[in-house]
């Protein structure tokens, strides 16, 4: 079984008065070299994995058009494209509804290519000379997370997105965000520990900033663990209500 490290790029953002603060963050190349140390194949090679690149820009294209979104976007440009794509959702329940229909689309249309086709160390292992690595890990972090919001994640999401993402603008939850990324940064080998102590941080964020549906933080630790660390399997979220 492959495990891998999947970061998130992700951004500030304001649509119709919704705040978006998830962390802005720039790794380190060191640090980024680090995390790819940790996992994939046993010898790294990206022969080992199963993936037509040009079917997999083909279909993003595809789900590109049909949600809306710019389809000049790839894996090359994915924290632009996940921005794109956050303030889409959170427009409303109609366009998160599309964008869920899309990853389904997507999806089955990749086959059994997905996995390896939205792996990051793969698709790392083809970027240009001088290509952003945070890039792969961005898109990477991104159909993880739409999976969750649109399978597990949906009936919270649907009715709650924006009120969920605000948490990033708030004061707690961009301290949250400043730790992880200096924390990520200066000890990235220590991945699934971090990714820990943020969602606890972020969840208890959002109970602190909201007076009612208080359990719907779950939602958001979730959120943060399937996009930043879904190979820590000792990671768990619980609903916190105070």
């Amino acid at each position: 079984m492959r495990v891998f490290a999947v970061l998130f790029l992700s951004f500030g953002i304001s649509v119709s008065g919704l705040n978006i603060f998830d962390n802005v963050f720039q790794l380190t190349d060191p640090a980024i070299m680090n995390l790819i140390s940790m996992a994939g194949p046993s010898n790294s090679a990206v022969s080992d994995y199963f993936c037509d690149l040009p079917h997999l820009n083909a279909m993003q294209i595809g789900f590109n058009n049909y949600v809306g979104l710019d389809p000049s976007y790839t894996w090359k440009n994915a924290s632009t494209m996940y921005f794109a794509l956050d303030m889409l959702i959170a427009n409303s329940t109609n366009n998160y509804l599309k964008v869920c229909q899309g990853r389904k689309m997507f999806y089955n249309s990749m086959g059994s290519t997905y996995t390896d086709c939205t792996n990051p160390l793969f698709l790392a292992g083809h970027l240009p000379a001088g290509g952003n690595l945070s890039e792969p890990y961005a898109y990477g972090a991104m159909w993880q997370q739409l999976d969750f919001i649109c399978n597990g994640g949906l009936p919270i999401g649907l009715y709650s997105y924006a009120a969920l993402m605000n948490v990033y603008g708030t004061p707690q939850g961009m301290s949250c965000s400043s730790t992880f990324l200096t924390n990520i940064n200066n000890n990235p080998t220590d991945m699934c520990n971090i990714v820990g102590t943020y969602m606890v941080c972020l969840q208890e964020a959002y109970v602190n900033s909201v007076s009612n549906n208080k359990p719907n933080g779950w939602w958001i630790c979730e959120r943060i663990r399937v996009g930043y660390a879904p190979y820590c399997l000792g990671l768990r979220c619980n609903v916190l209500t105070t």
